[in-house]
């Protein structure tokens, strides 16, 4: 059960990197510190303004959304969005925000309270009903997020972008929109992860520097640019974490997780759901 908790909550931080690199074909280092500013975002609005948990998890979720339009409109369009310039762009931005989170919070150690209390037995096991929350928290965002993508038009219009960019404007689909579009949800999925872990982690300004990593692991895992394949992914290296990390630790957990990576890359270079270009 901690390992499918851990496994989700890499999904949501690396399906929102596959789809900025998908669609806009855009590496963002700066994606672990929007998971921070996520979670800080959470703490602030629970403990400094009292608001309830789930009140704050939707404005943080908004408010990081439309942070991540700012970032594409004023950094990453000025660039035309191409992949090396948007790369030091978002690197960049990466310790900007590092630095603003130091200054601005702290580096005191800080927690999210927890939004519900109690011990939830499901088949025998037994896990606390927290972490059930996330994990349910974690499945829902998750859907929502495919049948976005594939029943309604914007979505369509994201994966015809993703496909073929210069026969999708000819065809009509705003480019500049969609991209923008693409940045909030990549967006406010780090910071869905990051406000939903704050109860379960302490928040402090290099909370984002494990998760980043971890996500280029799954998105190179899975495939560059795979839905699917960071789903499938996500999970595997949650198992990994877990289970490495009880009955060894946490440095052969991440020594594991990159062997893989290599091997994975050796024989299939692609990654398990990319394709192959020939």
């Amino acid at each position: 059960m901690n390992a499918l908790t851990v496994g989700l909550v890499y999904m949501l931080v690396a399906l929102g990197l596959t789809l900025i690199f998908g669609i806009m074909d855009i590496l963002n280092f700066a994606h672990g510190e929007i998971y921070m500013l996520g979670a800080f975002s959470t703490y602030y609005f629970c403990v400094v303004y009292g608001l309830n948990y789930f009140v704050a998890l939707f404005l943080s979720i908004v408010l990081i959304g439309l942070l991540g339009v700012v970032i594409d409109k004023f950094l990453l369009k000025p660039v035309k969005r191409e992949l090396l310039p948007s790369a030091i762009v978002t690197l960049g931005l990466l310790m900007v925000l590092q630095s603003f989170a130091m200054i601005c919070f702290g580096a005191d150690e800080k927690a999210v309270p927890f939004p519900i209390s109690g011990i939830v037995t499901i088949f025998g096991v037994r896990i606390s009903a927290t972490r059930l929350m996330v994990s349910l928290l974690c499945i829902g965002l998750v859907a929502a997020l495919f049948l976005f993508i594939k029943y309604t038009k914007t979505g369509q219009s994201m994966l015809a972008i993703a496909q073929d960019k210069e026969i999708a404007v000819s065809l009509g689909i705003n480019a500049e929109r969609t991209s923008s579009l693409c940045m909030a949800i990549g967006c406010a999925l780090a910071a869905a992860a990051g406000a939903l872990m704050g109860p379960l982690l302490s928040v402090h300004p290099h909370m984002g520097m494990s998760p980043i990593l971890k996500s280029f692991i799954i998105v190179v895992l899975g495939g560059l640019g795979s839905i699917m394949g960071a789903v499938i992914s996500a999970l595997i290296l949650g198992f990994i974490d877990s289970f490495v990390t009880f009955f060894y630790d946490a440095s052969m957990a991440s020594i594991l997780g990159f062997t893989i990576v290599i091997l994975i890359l050796l024989i299939r270079p692609a990654g398990l759901m990319g394709h192959v270009q020939k």
